[in-house]
């Protein structure tokens, strides 16, 4: 199995993509010079809220004849893509990596945080523990491997419990807590302090967030080159 020879620049460089996923593009330009063609970038759903936009606006301005196509999928089905050529480049959390994914660079930190209700009791703290929250009811975004992560920071607090609905769409979930129905944990960068439903939301730092089970699930970008 190969990359395509677009992928293989990006692999290249992918150590000195410092500046997140944006770099992508300018490690394919510093190979190949005038980017033509297709770059393809398989990314997580609740990375890709991110990473898709920045990289499209990034190519739009730099690199105009290159298209760049992305592609949403769970963990396992982006390494099989990989592992397939349906795909140049993955971008997930760190730890949804997969044996044989050879190549791995970060590109950003995400710890978990708590989305709350605005009117929320601790919606005006910078930081709160997650045993603060035993005995409220839990919105879990139902997308493995979020959800064991998710799952695992809870346990280690103690309160697993709580979780009293579950959905696979990070929107089904701000709703929710827009609704003050519920609180939750999400992972992500510039998370949205409105619910799609246009509700105010409050994000507060989690106290514990430096547990390695918090702490670990970072942005990644990964390839895999041979076969």
């Amino acid at each position: 199995m190969q990359l395509t020879d677009a992928g293989l620049a990006a692999v290249e460089h992918a150590r000195e993509l410092l500046t997140g996923v944006s770099g992508l593009a300018d490690a394919v330009d510093g190979e190949l010079g005038r980017v033509h063609g297709t770059l393809r970038v398989g990314c997580f759903p609740t990375i890709a809220t991110w990473a898709i936009p920045e990289l499209i606006e990034h190519c739009l301005t730099h690199h105009p004849d290159l298209e760049v196509v992305g592609i949403e999928d769970e963990s396992a089905g982006l390494t099989e893509r990989l592992r397939g050529g349906d795909i140049d480049v993955a971008v997930l959390f760190t730890a949804h990596l997969l044996p044989g994914n050879e190549v791995i660079h970060p590109l950003r930190e995400a710890r978990p945080h708590l989305l709350l209700p605005a009117g929320h009791r601790l919606a005006g703290r910078e930081s709160a523990a997650l045993e603060e929250l035993a005995g409220e009811p839990m919105a879990l975004l139902d997308l493995h491997p979020v959800s064991d992560i998710l799952l695992g920071v809870m346990r280690q607090a103690g309160i697993e419990d709580s979780v009293r609905w579950r959905s696979p769409t990070a929107n089904v979930v701000r709703n929710l807590v827009g609704r003050g129905l519920a609180w939750t944990i999400l992972i992500g960068l510039g998370t949205p302090l409105y619910s799609g439903e246009g509700r105010r939301l409050a994000s507060v730092a989690i106290t514990d967030a430096s547990r390695p089970t918090a702490s670990s699930p970072s942005p990644a970008a990964t390839a895999r080159r041979g076969g």
